[in-house]
């Protein structure tokens, strides 16, 4: 029935419009009205069906029309392929075959009339309508050729229809309508440009995600969301510029445009946070978080290093608790264990398998024990005599490749020096040189030259009194403290100073400390000698002095000040900005148990630790994490007393790990303000400050012009207080700085004050902070960086050292002053990393800043001039180039147009004329 109204409806569709003039429609006119009453009458006449397929065959028709004429063959087949079984239908087919029409025939005719409409087609396509194109579509669909030509040509008009529309939802309708066609490849392409645009206008992903949500089939209105999103999460990552921001940008975006820059600025943020690695944990923990990255193995191969080279006890459990299949694991631990080993003595080789069962090269560890029963046979604690010179010398050369054999040596010549008998002193030493060939050779060469030299310092002797130690000066110079012993129990002691060339000291009287009931030491005055540091129980303590002979307990101090272990010689830095101790914790590069017997002595296993101030509550100071102030002062052996000048460089300390006797006092200078771990090889004070039985408790004098201490010089049991005059520069490592906001206070947004090489924020101060002088007690030499923002005003980053009482003036330039300006203006802060285009993360902020101003003057355009000074100028050339291009894309990360940022990469050019240009400046047009 369907098939019956379509028909009718062609039929219809097709009737014609005659000219009464042209013979030849009157004659097809005719024809088309007895057949289509005949249809009308009865649309299942076969014969008439073919006659009229015949009738729209005919080229020579008015209204040939091959799809209709072809309908009605396929409607004859049909029904006389019905009719042909069924019996009551007999009669009627007999009368079809006795007009000659067949099956076949009206089969062919089916096929004459589909070879007609292939000619057709190829000749009529570009003419065809859209609903001419539709009806041969439909009409021939089993032939390929017909179909293929018109579906083009249908999809072509559709398509024009829908570019011409120009609109998200027609091009996305009819990429989903006719898939996998050129057309829809086109469809996708405007769908891809017009998506750009209009996710544009959202601001946040929440916004994309719903804006997409319509366009769930189209990748390619997905991908264009995804961008936007990327772009969007870019801008917020590069605000924040923090190793995790850009890890997860790059884990949600891994096909975002912005991959490779993130990919580059996490690079630089993890160069940056790989130089800041200084703890073993540190290390190892950027190592497993960044297997990926190459700065992983050179984590690693620091981590390494401090084993090897620094000897450090904390960097040794890390690395071979968390790394057993490294490469270089079974070196490490080879040389691990040679720290144990290389003392001689048994007791740190036992100490060793005891916390090390599993050490795998055990035939080396009972060789070496063997020979530490040997070793542990010659007694290096008892004082030496003359009679026992054989023995000590068949000792010495028993103890060679070991470490105790310089012990040997110290204890051989322990008489000679007390005598001051330096050549012979030098004599004896000569006999054994051949001894320390390899093991303790430094040491060695560093006693002969000790012995030699006669520009050594002068001891003065300050207190004669026997058996005192833990010797203080207060500041004023007035008074100091100490420890005796009176009938046996020990006691805090107070002398005065008094003119006079016999007696610089009178004893005073005894301390009392309220709020103590065990034995105390004093150990560092502070706080311009309104209080004291303290011992009780090896714990370090806080007094107050309430008056030269009274004291007070106030606190003591928690971790990690103290711990289970020993704490002891805490003195407090000038500046108040934290405290160091000697301790025996772990962690640090000692081998041996305190107490035991130690590198000739019965010694605690003392590192020297810094420990930072961070602030002061109601229940107590806290303070931050311990610092060991690394292999350039700590040894394997005994190191304490430490005292650090004002100028928070030169650190005098205590060691016995080589000198004259039993610990020597040595100076280092730190190589840098901000770290606590470099510092310059160690000088002995001299065979006119040491002697060989053992200094102690440094305290520096009025001024830091002096050091006092304690020294056993003539006999063990016998200790005297003495001074040295220092060498170091004494001035405070602080100035004072004033910043200047007059001129701008009332156009400020804010002020930053940055620590330019730690990037640690001294100071942000909001518009309603600010006052017209600001002033700042700074580090003298360390780089600062001032950052300003106001609105419609530009103020340039002040980059600055203090070093005096300096004083800082910000200046704001309107945009037509900038533009005025004869010279660029300096990018300070906008610095690379190493030779590359990678910026550091604080040039960012000053960029931002600079963004911030160009929004506001929208009209604006700058010139980005970069220079690099080298010496091939292509290269110089090539690499300013690059980073003047980093600079002009993180302004636009800001959202500053490319099209408003000139550049110019002028290589080395400045530096060959010999002047001084600034690496990045600016112009303003």
């Amino acid at each position: 029935m369907k098939k019956t109204a379509l028909f009718l409806l062609l039929l219809l569709a097709a009737t014609p419009s005659w000219s009464q003039d042209d013979t030849v429609a009157n004659r097809f006119r005719e024809q088309y009205a007895r057949l289509g009453k005949e249809y009308a009458q009865s649309p299942d006449n076969v014969v008439n069906l073919m006659e009229m397929a015949d009738f729209f065959s005919n080229p020579d028709n008015p209204h040939y029309n091959l799809p209709l004429a072809a309908g009605y063959a396929q409607r004859a087949e049909a029904i006389y392929t019905l009719w042909v079984p069924d019996k009551k239908k007999y009669r009627e087919v007999q009368k079809f075959i006795r007009k000659g029409i067949t099956i076949p025939i009206i089969r062919q005719k089916r096929k004459d009339i589909e070879a007609q409409a292939v000619l057709y087609v190829r000749s009529h396509v570009p003419q065809m309508n859209e609903a001419e194109a539709s009806a041969f579509i439909e009409a021939f669909a089993d032939n390929d050729e017909i179909v293929k030509r018109l579906h083009s040509k249908v999809l072509a008009d559709e398509y024009e229809k829908v570019r011409h529309e120009n609109t998200l939802g027609a091009y996305y309708a009819f990429v989903q309508a006719h898939p996998n066609t050129p057309e829809a490849d086109s469809a996708e392409q405007a769908l891809s440009r017009l998506a750009l645009r209009y996710y544009s206008q959202f601001e946040t992903e929440e916004a994309i995600d719903a804006a997409a949500a319509p366009f769930a089939a189209s990748s390619v209105m997905q991908y264009a969301a995804m961008k936007q999103k990327s772009r969007l999460a870019y801008l917020a990552v590069c605000r924040k510029n923090t190793v995790e921001a850009y890890s997860n940008y790059l884990e949600r975006f891994p096909r975002g445009d912005y991959y490779l820059e993130a990919l580059e600025r996490l690079q630089v943020l993890r160069n940056a946070d790989y130089r800041m690695l200084s703890t073993p944990e540190e290390l190892a923990d950027f190592a497993e978080a960044n297997s990926d990255d190459p700065l992983a193995d050179s984590a690693l191969a620091l981590l390494r290093n401090m084993v090897l080279q620094d000897h450090s006890q904390q960097a040794a459990r890390v690395y071979l608790s968390r790394f057993p299949l490294d490469q270089e694991y079974s070196n490490v631990y080879k040389h691990y264990y040679e720290w144990y080993a290389q003392e001689g003595n048994g007791q740190p080789i036992a100490s060793f398998m005891a916390e090390h069962p599993d050490y795998p090269f055990l035939m080396a560890v009972r060789s070496d024990m063997a020979r530490a029963a040997v070793i542990d046979s010659v007694d290096l604690t008892k004082p030496f005599v003359e009679s026992d010179y054989d023995t000590m010398a068949t000792g010495l050369r028993l103890l060679t490749g070991r470490k105790a054999s310089f012990v040997a040596l110290q204890r051989l010549l322990q008489n000679q020096i007390a005598a001051k008998d330096w050549a012979g002193a030098k004599k004896r030493l000569q006999r054994f040189d051949i001894c320390f060939e390899d093991v303790a050779a430094a040491e060695y060469d560093e006693l002969s030259h000790l012995l030699s030299d006669n520009s050594s310092l002068t001891a003065t002797l300050e207190l004669a009194a026997d058996q005192v130690s833990n010797v203080h000066i207060h500041p004023s110079g007035k008074t100091l403290c100490f420890t005796y012993f009176d009938q046996e129990r020990q006691a805090v002691g107070l002398a005065r100073r008094v003119d006079g060339k016999k007696q610089r000291w009178l004893f005073v009287g005894e301390i009392e400390v309220e709020g103590c009931t065990a034995p105390m030491v004093p150990y560092n005055y502070y706080d311009e000698g309104q209080k004291v540091l303290v011992g009780i129980n090896n714990d370090i303590w806080s007094a107050q002095v309430v008056s030269d002979t009274v004291w007070q307990l106030l606190e003591h101090f928690q971790q990690p000040v103290n711990t289970p272990y020993i704490e002891q010689d805490a003195f407090m830095l000038d500046d108040g900005s934290g405290m160091l101790l000697v301790s025996d914790r772990p962690g640090g590069h000692n081998v041996q148990q305190s107490g035991s017997y130690y590198h000739g002595d019965h010694a605690p296993a003392f590192d020297i630790y810094f420990i930072p101030f961070e602030d002061s509550t109601s229940s107590g100071t806290r303070w931050g994490s311990a610092v060991n102030l690394g292999i350039g002062v700590n040894t394997p052996y005994c190191e304490r007393s430490p005292i650090l000048s004002r100028n928070m460089r030169t650190l005098y300390y205590v060691t016995d790990a080589r000198g004259l006797g039993y610990g020597d006092i040595y100076r280092v200078t730190r190589q840098s303000l901000a770290d606590w771990t470099q510092w310059s090889k160690p000088a002995n004070m001299g065979r006119g400050v040491n002697g060989p039985f053992g200094e102690a408790s440094l305290s520096f004098g009025v001024g830091e012009r002096t050091v006092f201490y304690t020294s056993g010089t003539r006999s063990q049991n016998r200790n005297a207080c003495y001074s040295f005059a220092t060498r170091h520069d004494n001035t405070s490592c602080y100035t004072q700085l004033s910043i200047r906001l007059d001129s701008v206070i009332d156009i400020l947004n804010s002020i930053k004050l940055e620590e330019e090489w730690s990037q640690d924020i001294v100071e942000e101060l909001p518009a309603r902070l600010l006052d017209t002088v600001i002033t700042y007690n700074l580090y003298r030499g360390m780089p600062y960086a001032l950052l300003a923002e106001a609105n419609w005003l530009y103020i340039p980053t002040c980059l600055f050292k203090p070093n005096g009482k300096d004083e800082i003036v910000p200046q704001a330039y309107t945009y037509a002053q900038l533009k005025s300006l004869a010279e660029p203006l300096p990018l300070p802060l906008t610095q690379f990393v190493d030779a590359t285009a990678s910026l550091r993360p604080l040039a960012y902020k000053e960029l931002a800043i600079l963004a911030n101003f160009m929004h506001q003057h929208p009209s604006g355009t700058i010139e980005v001039e970069v220079h690099v000074n080298g010496p091939k100028d292509g290269d110089s050339y090539r690499l300013s180039l690059e980073r003047a291009s980093a600079i002009r894309a993180a302004l636009a990360d800001y959202g500053i147009n490319a099209d408003r940022i000139r550049l110019s990469p002028l290589g080395n050019s400045r530096y060959k004329k010999g002047a001084v240009a600034a690496p990045v400046s600016i112009r303003f047009f």
